[in-house]
């Protein structure tokens, strides 16, 4: 069986012909296992043609897929932004906080005056 996998966050995906040539050999136990997910009874699920019960399993696990592609992207989004933008805090005292950036820019050797302390002292 070849398995394609979308990304690292989802699952394997099964083919159609996969899923077609795997429902001929399901044992009993796993039989009644797909037919409680598709909300049928192992009955039902059996007198359903060939095509529509793989065509049912295709459909859940893309379902599966798309979902988890969805909740593995959240995730990268959410490291992305937590890596990108620096975690905010609110300033109390701006004037504080404008005089720490101006004390780091004279620690490399840039001269740069508060434009709010230079009216204030005008």
């Amino acid at each position: 069986m070849s398995r394609a996998r979308l990304s690292r966050g989802t699952p394997y995906i099964l083919t159609a012909t996969e899923v077609e040539e795997t429902l001929k050999h399901l044992p009993p136990r796993i039989e009644l296992a797909v037919a409680a997910l598709m909300n049928m009874t192992v009955d039902d699920w059996r007198k359903q043609e060939s095509k529509l019960r793989v065509k049912q399993i295709v459909d859940y696990q893309n379902a599966g897929s798309v979902a988890a592609t969805l909740a593995a992207s959240a995730r990268a989004i959410g490291d992305l932004e937590a890596a990108a933008l620096p975690a905010i805090h609110p300033v109390e005292n701006t004037d504080t906080l404008i005089d720490q950036v101006i004390d780091g820019l004279h620690r490399r050797g840039l001269v740069v005056m508060n434009p709010v302390t230079a009216k204030k002292g005008a």
